[in-house]
């Protein structure tokens, strides 16, 4: 993938600086740019992440949005399961952010602050089962384009009718087949977890 430029007025606004002073710290090597054929500054992502590494500078806002991993929150109220399922998908892939929750209640309530941008959906659970938390889900604009993978360990075809007329993106049954939920997961997000890879920011 191709680095993201940068001018220097765009690190002087991320990073509250007068431009001058980001023009210096390229002409004293400071900080690695280039000129194009017009005689302009550009600075790479590369080297201004890693300018940022070596001074110690937090990672503005607008960049570590972009570059966040994939979001994955499980709800099911099989603890173990959660457990084994985060374990699995975080060695498949360590920039998976992944957060659990035991009820479809808790889920509702923390998916507005997690965000997700795939839901891993137990059917049969106490007060509210997938089917419900799906259409109370749906109702909110801001996760219409939220994926959702149903599991459960009750097959049944008007189950599996029901949470893909929902929008399901899939459907699995437990005992989970892992090596074919990591199939269908690597397909269905190889390119983002790809890219969230390829440019993981390192803590500073």
């Amino acid at each position: 993938m191709r680095d993201k430029t940068f001018t220097t007025a765009e690190i002087a606004r991320m990073l509250e600086l007068n431009p001058t002073t980001i023009n210096k710290y390229v002409d004293e090597r400071i900080l690695r740019a280039f000129r194009t054929p017009g005689g302009h500054r550009r600075v790479r992502e590369s080297d201004f992440m890693d300018f940022l590494k070596d001074y110690s500078i937090p990672v503005p806002l607008e960049l570590a949005h972009l570059r966040r991993g994939l979001r994955v929150q499980i709800i099911d109220d099989d603890a173990e399961f959660s457990r084994n399922l985060r374990e699995e998908l975080t060695a498949f892939s360590p920039d998976i952010s992944i957060h659990c929750n035991d009820s479809g209640y808790t889920g509702l309530l923390d998916v507005s602050i997690f965000k997700p941008d795939l839901l891993i959906l137990d059917y049969v659970m106490p007060h509210l089962d997938g089917a419900e938390f799906m259409e109370c889900f749906r109702n909110h604009d801001q996760f219409k384009s939220t994926e959702v993978v149903v599991v459960t360990g009750y097959p049944n075809p008007e189950i599996e009718a029901r949470v893909m007329a929902l929008g399901a993106r899939a459907f699995f049954t437990k005992p989970l087949d892992i090596e074919a939920f990591l199939n269908f997961f690597k397909g269905a997000y190889e390119v983002r977890i790809h890219d969230s890879s390829s440019h993981r920011i390192q803590a500073v």
